[in-house]
């Protein structure tokens, strides 16, 4: 009796912490686990209800999380019944269950056909269509009633949501509202509020007119004044009732809605038999990477529509169709210590030392935690249990802990872990900085950053070296690397070991002067760079490379950059108001400014690579599939040929450059007359463009 009564209790805390999870997930767009932690917890809690289900009652039962779709419904929005329950999908995580699926809709047919699809991790919406009119969009609620959100769903282009359609009947559509990766990197450069895409989307798409999000002031007046709404994307993938329609399979009526204007995802298959399907989910999971939107599996639906009545389904997930679930490596291991740490803008990052773990192949022993509010949110607790992922990242993230806390026992860093000076939080209240602009740490990191690959890249100044260089007042910033060559005597003197014997001081010494030299060779060549590279290299807050090379196409020098007006570039390449504030800042810090009067006397002879001015550019490419040189080679070559590159298809592309294994893009680009190119086709075309 006492097991029977620890397993009812051990069963009602899993489904409150999931029925917790549901709400921040599903109303308030703030997931409070990673996915992985959420799927194997349901999965715990599936397995102990099925072996325990004596324990409870059938109400109880059914009011479990285990078998109710999404969250109670708590925003402002109308409150409308859904036509038919808009259900969830059961999941598979291995061939095995996908399998044990299939065979029932093989035993009702034994010629049955697959339909397979990325499984796109977004917002589910049912659109209402009447005379050709748009009337009503349902987000997917509790699967029983859902929000209308009409208002919003008016205001996305009509790429993606089509306004008016050419059909009168009566029609449903189900699919999927996204903000793609590319987009979200821009948002959250502007926000820095939403934790991933899906966040993103659904805090766009349900925010209520007379509502406004809790984020500061800045935040809102970016996303009003961008229009937010036109962030969002859609796949359609469900026609409810398309016996109505007199279509028949998944597969025709995915071309139905396609026909009708809807986007549906061309990355899709009709499948003849498991083989097959198996064969698709491997090529996906091998391109998931590429894509530029989020998906964590495939979704598999039984093509012929005829035994989707005998198929039937639970209270949660119909029979015809099932998720196949792509699990990252995870590991259970244990949170030793939080420490911080500081970077090169002053911003505060947390570190968490584990204890070691073997997570896809590697010893794992640390991981990093972006801030405070994340070890907060995910509730961590020093000397507990948690998960780690390792899914593509060089280094591991903690996702969750494995036992449910009320809250972190690990307090906020308030000084600098180096200088000691007292910490300002940024105006999300995400983020924390040491301001201390003579802080050792700041100094270092930015030094580091300087000669990294991607700004000057000076191998022989690695951290542990520019760490030597500081100690010994060698150099105390990045301009000083340059007049390393005046203090050759010095260095020597400073660095030599006093306590060395005698008969190794020659040899050691004719070491360290080669190793000197290979350093003030490198130094040198330095100074015929792009120069975007410096702009890159001066580690201004918020300004990546891509944000350099447009810059560089507005001045062409230090002298120009200091003196161009930044106010110019709003709106334009996504210069939002926080790179434009960025730039205005760095270049009003008198540091800052010796430090550019230091570099303006080096003598840099920089490469003309790019045009001053976009719009003159001669052609613009997008790039898809596998090449025969890294893809980081075409951008240069397409840069610096006067073209200008596009990570994904504008109404302004003029060629796609097509490589092996090529995805959306190829139908994409026909659709819009985009001219497609191999790569003999793109050399000839850069070659005749230098003629020009």
């Amino acid at each position: 009796m006492k097991k029977n009564s620890q397993i009812r209790a051990k069963i009602i805390e899993l489904r409150e912490k999931i029925e917790k999870w549901n709400h921040h997930y599903y109303q308030l767009q703030n997931p409070l686990v990673d996915d992985l932690v959420y799927d194997k917890t349901l999965r715990e809690l599936e397995k102990l209800e099925r072996e325990n289900f004596f324990l409870f009652s059938l109400e109880e039962l059914n009011q479990s999380p285990s078998q109710k779709v999404g969250s109670k419904i708590t925003s402002k929005f109308e409150k409308v019944a859904h036509s038919s329950p808009m259900l969830s999908l059961n999941k598979a995580y291995s061939n095995e269950e996908l399998e044990k699926w299939a065979k029932k809709a093989r035993e009702i047919l034994k010629t049955v056909t697959f339909f397979v699809e990325p499984k796109i991790d977004g917002i589910a919406l049912s659109l209402f269509y009447q005379n050709g009119n748009l009337i009503k969009a349902l987000t997917r609620g509790d699967g029983v009633f859902g929000e209308n959100v009409l208002v919003n769903a008016l205001k996305i282009n009509d790429e993606f949501i089509p306004k008016k359609i050419n059909y009168l009947e009566d029609l449903e559509v189900r699919g999927e509202i996204y903000i793609d990766n590319s987009t979200f990197a821009s948002l959250q450069l502007e926000t820095k509020k939403f934790k991933n895409p899906r966040n993103a989307a659904s805090g766009i798409l349900r925010r209520y007119k007379n509502h406004k999000p809790k984020i500061d002031a800045k935040s809102i007046k970016f996303l009003e004044e961008e229009s937010d709404f036109r962030y969002l994307k859609s796949f359609f993938y469900t026609l409810v009732n398309p016996e109505k329609h007199k279509i028949n399979s998944q597969f025709d009526s995915i071309n139905f809605l396609r026909n009708l204007g809807f986007q549906v995802n061309p990355f899709q298959k009709k499948c003849s038999d498991l083989k097959d399907v198996f064969n698709f989910i491997s090529i996906i999971k091998q391109k998931r990477d590429f894509l530029n939107y989020n998906i964590d599996g495939v979704v598999v639906k039984v093509n012929e529509f005829s035994i989707y009545e005998k198929l039937g389904s639970t209270s949660k997930f119909p029979h015809s169709a099932i998720a196949f679930k792509f699990e990252d490596d995870i590991a259970k291991t244990k949170l030793l210590a939080i420490f911080a740490t500081i970077g090169r803008t002053g911003k505060v990052t947390y570190n968490a030392k584990i204890e070691p773990v073997t997570l896809a192949g590697s010893k794992i022993s640390s991981a990093i935690l972006p801030n405070y509010s994340y070890i907060e949110n995910l509730k961590l607790n020093l000397n507990t249990e948690v998960y780690i992922k390792k899914a593509g990242e060089i280094i591991p993230q903690i996702i969750g802990s494995v036992h449910n806390y009320p809250k972190t026992n690990f307090s906020i860093v308030k000084n600098c872990p180096k200088c000691n000076s007292e910490l300002v939080n940024s105006e999300s209240g995400l983020d924390q900085f040491c301001q201390n602009q003579f802080c050792p740490e700041i100094i270092l990191q930015k030094i580091v950053h300087f000669c990294s690959k991607n700004a000057l890249n000076i191998e022989s100044l690695a951290q542990k070296r520019i760490e030597k260089f500081l100690e010994k007042g060698l150099i105390s910033s990045a301009c000083d690397i340059f007049y390393l060559k005046d203090k050759l005597e010095l260095i020597y003197e400073r660095l030599s070991n006093k306590n060395q014997l005698l008969t190794k001081q020659n040899a050691s010494q004719s070491m360290q002067i080669k190793s000197i030299m290979k350093l003030l060779n490198e130094v040198e060549r330095a100074k015929n760079i792009d120069f975007y590279r410096l702009i890159f290299g001066l580690g201004i807050r918020n300004v990546g490379l891509k944000a350099a090379k447009i810059l560089s196409r507005y001045a062409s020098n230090l002298s120009e950059l200091r003196n161009l007006d930044f106010n110019l570039l709003k709106n334009q390449h996504d210069f939002g108001p926080v790179i434009i504030e960025s730039l205005i800042d760095y270049f009003n810090n008198q540091k800052n400014s010796e430090q550019l009067n230091c570099l303006e006397t080096v003598g840099f002879n920089f490469k003309t690579t790019f045009l001053t001015n976009q719009s003159n550019s001669w052609a613009s490419f997008a790039i898809s599939g596998k090449l025969s040189k890294p893809r980081d080679e075409y951008v240069r070559i397409i840069e610096e040929s006067g073209a200008s590159f596009h990570e994904s298809l504008t109404k302004k592309t003029d060629f796609l450059l097509l490589g092996q294994s090529a995805g959306s893009k190829i139908e994409k680009a026909t659709k819009a007359g985009i001219k497609i190119i191999n790569e003999v086709q793109f050399f000839d075309l850069i070659k005749n463009s230098k003629k020009t």
